[in-house]
C-alpha cells in the first residue's frame, strides 16, 4: 500500500476528488492525482503543449492568422486613442505605458493561440513569426502590427523592410 506525502488529491470511488492529508494510506481510492501525476499505473501527461507551438514554431498559416489577431486588437479605436493620448504626453512614461496597453491586448491573443503569456511565450511567437519573415504576407502584416504599436517597422519582429516599403511609424 502507497502513503502519500507532501499533499495530494485522490478520487473517491464516486468520482470526486478531495484531498488527502500526509502520511495517509491509499487504500481504497482508485486513482491518486499527485502534482500532475496519476500512480494508478498509467502515467498521467500534462495537457500537451498546443499544436501552434510544437517544436518551438508556428506554421505559415498559423503565423498570419496570430499576426491578423494582433492586428485586429491593436487597430480598435480604443487602443489606438489610448496610444496616441500617450505619445501626444510624451514623457518617459511613453514607453512604458504604451507597452503596457500593448501587453494588454495581446496577452488575450496570444492566450487563444495556446501561447504562454511569459517573457518565453513572448519570445517564440516573435522568433517564429520572424522564420517566416520571407513570406510578403508575414512581412506585411508583421509590420502593420508594428505601425499600430508605434514600433519602428522591422524592430520588433527583426523582419526587414521589402523593396519599396518606407517606415512611416507615428514614434
Amino acid at each position: 500500500d502507497s502513503v502519500v506525502t507532501d499533499g495530494a488529491l485522490g478520487k473517491r470511488e464516486d468520482g470526486v476528488f478531495s484531498a488527502i492529508p500526509d502520511s495517509s494510506s491509499l487504500c481504497g481510492r482508485t486513482i491518486l492525482h499527485y502534482r500532475g501525476a496519476s500512480f494508478n499505473g498509467t502515467p498521467s501527461l500534462p495537457k500537451e503543449a498546443s499544436p501552434s507551438l510544437r517544436g518551438g514554431k508556428l506554421r505559415l498559416n498559423e503565423a498570419v492568422q496570430l499576426l491578423e489577431a494582433l492586428r485586429s486588437a491593436m487597430a480598435t479605436r480604443d487602443v489606438q486613442r489610448r496610444m496616441e493620448n500617450l505619445a501626444r504626453g510624451g514623457g518617459p512614461w511613453t514607453q512604458m505605458g504604451q507597452n503596457k496597453i500593448i501587453r494588454e491586448e495581446w496577452e488575450p491573443v496570444l492566450s487563444r493561440f495556446d501561447i504562454p503569456t511569459t517573457e518565453m511565450g513572448y519570445k517564440t511567437a516573435k522568433l517564429s513569426i520572424k522564420a517566416h519573415g520571407s513570406s510578403d504576407s508575414i512581412r506585411l502584416l508583421a509590420h502593420e502590427v508594428e505601425h499600430l504599436c508605434r514600433y519602428e517597422l522591422g524592430s520588433y519582429f527583426e523582419i526587414p523592410l521589402g523593396e519599396g516599403e518606407e517606415d512611416c511609424s507615428p514614434s
